[in-house]
């Protein structure tokens, strides 16, 4: 199961113990509809003035979000991606040019894009939250990755925005793709392993090749995985397909959906 839904389940278990425990207290203390709701009144009216100071400086955290910064920089020698996205609008833009760009607006103050030896890694997730305040406008990342390129290793942990492949397909080897919230759609040349761990996100794969050319090990929890057209949902469900292929295809949803097609 994965981190987000593992805390998903733990908030709602707080919540309800909150609730039992305040049916507990009214049932011992006896209270009546009257007084309950005058101590609700004025716990609430408590609240507002304590939590005034933190309403502003969620407020004043939004506005700093919003003005957002621009960033565009060129790489070259890049054999490896490690991208990390929230509330992001991303897209992967396959080019003839022999060398990575990345341009992006609206990112977070705490945006990261580094290169590393042959390695570059992009950080784009806000280090905040507003609870007051949403519709707050998202981080825009456009990613231009060398097409004739055969790339070692991407690995994608994609949070509540979308991502998207646009253009040709991006070749590498390995895949490995995982999905909160959002939405990821790709279109990839593998050839060794592609691996996809969606949560309540949406995940899907247009692969060069066919069905046979991939062994499969798929995992199903209350989602729906669907490959080459045919469908792998069912609770608890799990399937593995062997044709002594030299690539292979690893899937763990969980209460989202994953679709794998082939070109």
């Amino acid at each position: 199961m994965k981190k987000s839904t593992k805390r998903i389940l733990a908030l709602s278990f707080f919540c309800l113990l909150i609730g039992l425990a305040f049916c507990i207290a009214s049932f011992f203390l006896g209270l009546n509809q009257r007084i309950l709701t005058n101590v609700v009144q004025e716990a609430r009216l408590q609240m507002d003035e304590k939590l005034g100071w933190f309403r502003n400086i969620g407020t004043d955290v939004s506005k700093s979000q919003d003005s957002g910064k621009e960033f565009s920089k060129t790489y070259a020698n890049i054999t490896e991606l490690d991208l990390e996205l929230g509330d992001t609008e991303c897209t992967l833009i396959p080019w003839e040019e022999a060398e990575w760009k990345v341009e992006g607006s609206q990112l977070p103050p705490n945006f990261r894009c580094e290169q590393d030896a042959t390695k570059l890694a992009i950080r784009c997730r806000k280090s905040t939250w507003n609870f007051w305040k949403f519709g707050n406008e998202s981080s825009v990342l456009e990613i231009y990755v060398p097409e004739r390129e055969l790339l070692e290793e991407i690995r994608i942990d994609h949070g509540a925005g979308e991502l998207l492949g646009e253009g040709g397909s991006i070749s590498c080897k390995k895949l490995d793709v995982e999905c909160g919230v959002g939405s990821c759609s790709l279109r990839m040349d593998i050839r060794e392993e592609l691996r996809i761990d969606c949560g309540v996100g949406e995940v899907a794969v247009a692969l060069q090749g066919e069905y046979t050319d991939f062994d499969y090990n798929l995992q199903c929890g209350v989602g729906e995985i669907t490959v080459d057209g045919e469908s792998f949902g069912s609770i608890g469900a799990e399937k593995k397909v062997s044709h002594d292929a030299e690539k292979e295809i690893r899937i763990d949803c969980g209460v989202g959906s994953v679709s794998v097609e082939f070109e």
